[in-house]
């Protein structure tokens, strides 16, 4: 299972990524948040393999968080 945390300031990119991964019997969507900061708190509880970072976002953007 590949586990998946997204990151984007818009709620309506958010569901729509989570729909296209409730699709893939080995992808699993294990948080969300709307910038970095939320990014890197996520990340001390929530084990990810792969991280979907919106380049745009408020407070630290996806390039920060990276």
């Amino acid at each position: 299972m590949i586990n998946i945390l997204i990151a984007d300031d818009h709620r309506l990119v958010i569901d729509g990524i989570k729909l296209m991964l409730a699709e893939a019997s080995d992808m699993c969507c294990m948080g969300e948040a709307g910038n970095g900061e939320e990014v890197l708190a996520l990340l001390t509880n929530i084990p990810a393999d792969v991280l979907l970072l919106d380049i745009n976002m408020p407070k630290m953007d996806g390039s920060a968080a990276a």
